[in-house]
């Protein structure tokens, strides 16, 4: 004789088809859990909204300052050596260099005995100065 029978027996009291007397627990989620989740993802979503706009100012000004650098040493690389003085044309455009897209302009002016190199970007401007010549 087995221990336990396979199937219960109809004097159990087990009937199919009738509920059970205590309700099961509902699945799934209030309306205050998610709209708290969503709260949550919101404030997260500015915070790392303001931390982005942060770095990709950081890096436009390292971009326009690399350009500047590139400017500069295209410029110095043009020097006449025998001479040893520096003719540039008016833009760093003519020098051949792309212009990155936040870079508005990049200009050339030779005052005195100084070329001044101003590159003027969405995040300010920047600038150098390069001598005309150079006594050996």
């Amino acid at each position: 004789m087995p221990c336990c029978p396979a199937s219960p027996s109809p004097s159990l009291g087990v009937t199919r088809g009738v509920p059970p007397l205590r309700p099961t627990p509902q699945r799934g989620f209030t309306l205050v859990e998610i709209l708290i989740v969503i709260a949550i993802i919101g404030i997260l979503a500015a915070a790392l909204t303001f931390n982005f706009s942060g770095a990709r100012a950081a890096a436009q000004r390292q971009t326009a300052q690399a350009y500047l650098d590139t400017c500069a040493s295209t410029a110095e690389q043009r020097r006449d050596l025998l001479t040893n003085t520096l003719t540039l044309p008016a833009s760093c455009d003519a020098l051949g260099l792309p212009r990155p897209k936040h870079v508005s302009s990049a200009a050339i002016i030779l005052s005195g005995n100084t070329y001044t190199i101003t590159v003027i970007a969405t995040t300010g401007s920047l600038a150098r100065t390069l001598p005309q010549s150079v006594t050996p």
